[in-house]
């Protein structure tokens, strides 16, 4: 049996390589035709452009993962079919769940691999990718400077909003701050036009300061430059434009605590914080779907069908798990529920063709 697994091991990994490769040469000339305008337009060097694709090969990879493993068993188990192994292996008393193991042993390594690397290698390669196509080829400005467009954020006891934070020289523009007391009643209202952060401390230019007293009274003073305490430092600013993608499942965590901290609904990223936990787990998913499948194909389609079956189910798998994610996004769907439902769906039903199929 040892042997024997090596062997089916081996040949579904060949496959498994054969059509993530496929799959990502597809995607990439696909893209690349879509953007060449750009890139001739703005005259993008080919090394550009090459490191470009080089860093978005992580992501397409994770995404398509599932339907290269789907495919992978379809194809790897229905060729043993066809060429009458698996039929051989039978004949001498090894079952079709004997010879599934080692395929899901590996969809679990697939799912772990997955995990790994959508927390250490795709917030890394995002970043790498959006920053070489927005700034060194399109010639635009950093894209945090582009998200911070009109922010508001809020701290303990006050609310900050302001036009545009500037990352490249931690300047503020357009601010207006509105300090309350522990009963939420308006203290303070703080408008500047500009405001710099100076190693320890944020400078404001052109500043009008209304303080509001408890006999309706609202003294109001100027300043042409004034130094105002707030705890945040531009770090802080910073880190609040970040995208899902750009995060792993721990700092996505930490990032939902602080929204959830000062007052914002973080329903959004919770579904996205629970889909990256359990987006991994449909390798082994299509697996379990594959292996039915390809006993049937290899008898009727053979290579033909089972590419043709493994593009319908990832379709309709994909459709679900968005529909899903997007009903949980909006308040329709538990969190939990929208991010694992389709998976527990699709699981159940490999399960049930796994179990029912003849030995």
């Amino acid at each position: 049996m040892k042997i024997l697994r090596r062997y089916i091991c081996w040949e579904f990994i060949k496959i498994l390589l054969l059509c993530l490769s496929a799959f990502i040469l597809i995607y990439v000339v696909v893209d690349f035709f879509s953007r060449m305008d750009t890139f001739l337009e703005h005259k993008a060097p080919p090394t550009l452009v090459f490191l470009y694709y080089l860093y978005q090969i992580p992501g397409i990879g994770l995404q398509i993962f599932p339907l290269g493993m789907l495919m992978a068993t379809l194809l790897g188990l229905g060729i043993l079919s066809r060429n009458n192994e698996i039929t051989a292996m039978k004949a001498n008393g090894i079952s079709l769940y004997r010879i599934a193991i080692p395929l899901l042993l590996l969809g679990i390594l697939a799912s772990g691999l997955c995990f790994i690397a959508n927390e250490l290698i795709i917030p890394f390669s995002k970043r790498q990718s959006d920053n070489i196509y927005l700034t060194e080829i399109r010639k635009k400005p950093r894209k945090t400077f582009i998200r911070n467009y009109k922010v508001w954020y809020r701290s303990r006891n006050a609310i900050y909003n302001f036009q545009v934070f500037n990352p490249e020289n931690d300047t503020l523009e357009g601010i207006t701050l509105f300090e309350f007391d522990d009963d939420f009643k308006l203290q303070r209202r703080i408008d500047a036009k500009r405001a710099l952060w100076r190693g320890d401390a944020w400078h404001f230019y052109g500043v009008t300061i209304r303080d509001f007293h408890e006999r309706k009274t609202i003294q109001t003073t100027r300043f042409e430059e004034r130094v105002i305490p707030i705890p945040e430092t531009p770090d802080v600013f910073k880190e609040e434009q970040k995208d899902t993608e750009e995060m792993g499942y721990y700092d996505l965590r930490r990032y939902i605590r602080k929204i959830e901290m000062g007052g914002y609904d973080a329903t959004r990223y919770i579904v996205d914080l629970y889909a990256k936990l359990s987006y991994p787990f449909a390798c082994v998913i299509m697996v379990f779907i594959g292996i039915p499948f390809s006993m049937k194909t290899a008898r009727s389609g053979g290579i033909t069908l089972s590419i043709l079956i493994s593009i319908v189910i990832g379709f309709l798998y994909w459709i679900t798990l968005n529909l899903s994610l997007s009903f949980g996004r909006s308040g329709l769907f538990p969190t939990q529920l929208s991010a694992f439902a389709p998976h527990a769906l699709f699981g159940l039903a490999g399960i049930y063709a796994l179990i029912s199929i003849r030995q």
